[in-house]
């Protein structure tokens, strides 16, 4: 490998140049999302997009890097759920060669900024050779994160009605029953209503002592939109219709439609309203034509609840590697 290890690079992109190349990536993740790194702008992050290259000059996916830098000190970088790779390449899993050529072009580049220190999550699959890579190329383990894993549901090749069969049995007639209940359910544009959701959310946070995704980040991606990005939110009501039963936001960012966060009440939890809600938005997402239905994370810390609602989708468990880290002497 030593022969390959300078021949990969990173071509920083603008924002054209990445819309153009956006469409063509496969299970394209919120992480990596031009709007998300322009939301993370608002924690004092800033952005770096890349084309990866590989040793022939074929373009193999995108990167993005969020980097928080200090005047004659460098920086440092966070990297999550990169690199995104393209359609016609991630049907071929990368080959270790490959992935070391990865692992090495960000570490040449981040030397060349001055980044000295890089907080690696990868977008590659949880193996002992994975593993032995990362560590190779300088590495670390970081044991006190626990590593990003969840299902992804594939939407295209399939019509709903399969989809539909295909639950989990007690999830389908959960469903069925709050389908037959005639619970109202809607999707919002209203930003004002939306606003008074993520209150809600933040409130929720706060009894139940978990950290989730931030107010402040969630915000930041409401007020983004794009041909490739958008939120969306829908939620139910209570039999009189005047008080909100429960609630979910979705993002679709490329191909793929990510559960972001959900909530329901008491009443909810009588109407079947995450069922409802969640099949709605599968519904939709199909409709969009996006090919995957990602349900948001199921790890270690998923609590059981929450991961056996998810589980009942019967959806493609995966689990990435996991957090690494690596230093520089600068």
């Amino acid at each position: 490998m030593k022969n390959n290890k300078i021949l990969w690079s990173l071509k920083e992109v603008n924002r054209n140049s990445w819309d153009l190349y956006w469409p063509q990536t496969k299970f394209s993740n919120l992480m990596q999302s031009w709007e998300y790194g322009e939301a993370k702008k608002h924690q004092g992050w800033k952005p770096f997009r890349f084309l990866l290259l590989d040793n022939f000059g074929v373009e193999r996916g995108l990167l993005q890097v969020l980097a928080k830098e200090l005047p004659l000190i460098g920086g440092v970088v966070r990297i999550n759920r990169g690199p995104v790779l393209f359609h016609d390449l991630i049907d071929e899993p990368l080959n270790e060669t490959e992935i070391y050529c990865i692992l090495f072009a960000i570490k040449k580049y981040a030397l060349k900024r001055r980044w000295w220190y890089i907080s690696y999550a990868p977008e590659l699959v949880n193996t002992d050779i994975t593993t032995a890579l990362l560590e190779d190329a300088g590495y670390k383990k970081n044991h006190k994160k626990i590593a990003w894993g969840s299902s992804k549901l594939p939407l295209i090749g399939s019509d709903i009605d399969f989809l539909f069969m295909n639950l989990k049995k007690k999830w389908r007639n959960l469903l069925r029953k709050g389908q037959k209940s005639g619970v109202n359910l809607i999707e919002v544009t209203d930003k004002d209503k939306i606003r008074e959701l993520v209150s809600i959310y933040e409130n929720f946070q706060k009894i139940k002592k978990f950290d989730g995704i931030s107010s402040c980040l969630l915000y930041s991606m409401l007020d983004m939109s794009s041909n490739f990005f958008q939120i969306r939110v829908y939620l139910t009501l209570d039999s009189d219709n005047t008080q909100v039963s429960g609630f979910v936001f979705i993002a679709y960012t490329g191909d793929t439609a990510t559960y972001l966060i959900g909530w329901s009440n008491e009443v909810g939890r009588e109407q079947q309203a995450n069922y409802l809600l969640i099949w709605k938005s599968i519904e939709d997402a199909k409709k969009a034509r996006l090919s995957w239905f990602d349900l948001g994370g199921i790890n270690a810390n998923t609590p059981k609840g929450v991961a056996h609602f998810k589980n009942g989708v019967n959806a493609k468990p995966f689990q990435n590697v996991g957090e690494y880290y690596s230093f520089f002497s600068i």
